[in-house]
Parts: C-alpha cells; structure tokens; sequence
C-alpha cells in the first residue's frame, strides 16, 4: 500500500480492521508489521489554524449569511458538507417558523 502513495494513517487503519476480523475468525496475528507516518496527515500539512484576528476580518466584511456560516463553522464543528453543495441546493435548514428557508 506504500508503494501505492497510501498514507500511513490508511494503512494503520487497514492493518488495524484486518487484525480486528481475523482475531473475530479465531486467527492469531502474532508478526508486527511496520509502517511508516501512522500519525502523519498529508491532507492537513498545509493548513493553518484561524486566528481571532482573521476571524475578526472575516467577520468584518462579511453579509449577515457569511457571517451566520462562518459562525457555524468555526463555533458548532459542522463540517461544509452539512449547510450545502456548491449550488446551494440542498444542505442545513433553520426551521421553526414559515418561510425559513436553506442557506
């Protein structure tokens, strides 16, 4: 899987399952297996945290509905896919009253 271009933490999680529903079969695994970067994450290597001060920028310039996305976000942990597709669609809706619509 290395050879592959596969992240270590992919080939952990594999080993892992595998080990799991061999030892489920009455299967013992006895030999360790090495892989390197188990903890590493490519995907995440470039990004950066958000500062308060870029949040107080954001904030700043932002309509009330960028301000009301950034804020769910940064403060409640959805992830993007929650409030929507890039066409607006489909995704979150804030009910509770007629009329409410998607964001």
């Amino acid at each position: 899987m290395g050879g592959k271009g596969r992240a270590g933490g992919h080939i952990g999680s594999t080993l892992k399952a595998a080990k799991s529903r061999l030892g489920f079969n009455g299967v013992e695994v006895r030999r360790k297996v090495k892989t390197r970067g188990v903890s590493d994450t490519p995907t995440l290597r470039d990004n950066q945290p958000i500062t308060g001060a870029l949040l107080r920028r954001l904030y700043a310039v932002s309509t009330i509905r960028v301000k009301c996305i950034i804020a769910l976000l940064t403060g409640s942990g959805v992830r993007r896919e929650v409030l929507g597709n890039h066409e607006g669609s489909d995704g979150l809706r804030l009910g509770g009253r007629p009329g409410a619509g998607a964001f």
